[in-house]
């Protein structure tokens, strides 16, 4: 295949992406169907195996971070991270390595969408429904939660969801912390805004598995009601926003939905601006889940 038979654009909403690179550079791996993508340092393709034809997906450095060493080094953080990690909810990992200039790894490829892409579709979920997706999401940060890691950007573009309701911490962990790797960087901001916990804002470095839970908290209001709270929209100052919360019509706003679960009370639980009054871990959330 020679460059001149490869020019192919993929249209995703505004985004025009040209692939003939990445056709080229991976032309006797793997056959680029599809332009899925794009998290905080990789862009991510659906790919064939030339092999056996199965499906995979090929996540690749944006080429803006390529001169940046900081970049790559992330990146290939992020596949030693997620190669550590073993579990159902989670997507795994196959290959990595550095093809005509591409650093990149591949994953599974998981039939059906993001949890933002369903959510388009159905506005929300059902009370019953949401429970058993915050539930496997739950099993999923408690894996992260014992191997030491911090997500950082759980939001529903970063959780992918089959067509049997089954869930999956996708492999945008560029923004993870883990172990002994942790950043301080007070001025450093880690994650999506409208997801973020308080203590995000400020200190990202020194932030624990309970801003993961706050994140989840918000993704599960939005789960169950269609839309994200008003709060979390601030954009004037969106920390002190966190911090004014109607709990109570938060709370009876959520009983609209869910009338006879603990749901409402787990998520406000999940929400509270001071890390301290959250759920200390994904266990003990899960177990207020189903009480």
């Amino acid at each position: 295949m020679s460059a001149s038979d490869v020019t192919v654009m993929v249209t995703r909403g505004n985004h025009h992406v040209l692939v003939r690179s990445v056709m080229i550079a991976f032309q006797d791996l793997y056959r680029v169907l599809d332009f899925v993508g794009q998290g905080t340092f990789g862009a991510v393709y659906k790919v064939s195996n030339l092999r056996d034809g199965d499906y995979f997906a090929l996540k690749i450095l944006k080429s803006e971070f390529v001169p940046d060493n900081d970049a790559r080094i992330r990146f290939e953080r992020e596949f030693e991270l997620l190669a550590r990690l073993r579990h159902k909810n989670i997507v795994r990992v196959h290959d990595s390595g550095t093809k005509s200039g591409f650093s990149y790894f591949t994953m599974d490829w998981v039939e059906g969408g993001s949890l933002s892409s369903v959510l388009r579709q159905t506005e929300r979920f059902d009370s019953s429904e949401v429970r058993i997706v915050l539930s496997q999401l739950l099993s999923a940060l408690g894996h992260l939660w014992d191997n030491e890691i911090v997500h950082r950007d759980l939001k529903p573009d970063n959780i992918l969801i089959d067509d049997s309701r089954k869930v999956y911490l996708v492999a945008d962990f560029g923004l993870a912390k883990f172990g002994a790797h942790l950043e301080h960087r007070p001025a450093y901001w880690a994650g999506t805004i409208p997801y973020m916990a308080p203590e995000q804002f400020c200190h990202a470095g020194d932030v624990d598995i309970r801003a993961d839970l706050y994140s989840l908290g918000i993704v599960g209001i939005q789960l169950l009601t269609g839309s994200l709270p008003e709060f979390v929209l601030s954009s004037d100052d969106p920390v002190a926003a966190r911090y004014s919360v109607d709990f109570d019509g938060l709370s009876n706003q959520l009983r609209q939905f869910a009338p006879s679960c603990s749901l409402p009370t787990v998520l406000c639980k999940a929400i509270m601006p001071d890390p301290n009054a959250r759920w200390a871990n994904p266990v003990e959330m899960k177990q207020g889940l189903w009480t």
